[in-house]
């Protein structure tokens, strides 16, 4: 399978960069991927040429995260367009997890920031 998508392993923090719009098998595979290359917990996912996905397909991804991910985590979604801002967001629903955080955001520097900020269980 060819992959619309490119990881890129950061200091505290890993991005999956979507170049296509991603099929249900293509979140899946990002996922695999991701776990491999790090364990970090924080992530950033960015739909650069938006989302399409019907709610079953947003439920399969999100069940293979849950699945695969290791908690406490944080998942920053970054959907500039409206229809993927919204699919993204019921994609956060169908993905809530106790111990993962996930927010969607409009553009890359505000998820940023918010990955830098500590879990919300932390203490610190």
């Amino acid at each position: 399978m060819k992959k619309n998508y490119i990881i890129t392993k950061y200091d505290y923090f890993i991005v999956v960069r979507f170049t296509e719009s991603p099929s249900c098998d293509d979140i899946i595979s990002a996922v695999d991927d991701a776990v491999l290359l790090d364990d970090s917990g924080r992530r950033m996912w960015v739909l650069e040429k938006g989302l399409d996905l019907s709610p079953d397909d947003l439920q399969i991804a999100a069940s293979a995260g849950k699945a695969k991910l290791k908690r406490p985590s944080k998942m920053a979604v970054v959907a500039t367009e409206d229809l993927s801002f919204g699919l993204s967001r019921v994609f956060e629903f169908f993905r809530y997890q106790d111990g993962v955080e996930s927010r969607v955001f409009r553009n890359e520097e505000e998820a940023l920031v918010w990955l830098n900020k500590p879990f919300e269980h932390d203490d610190t």
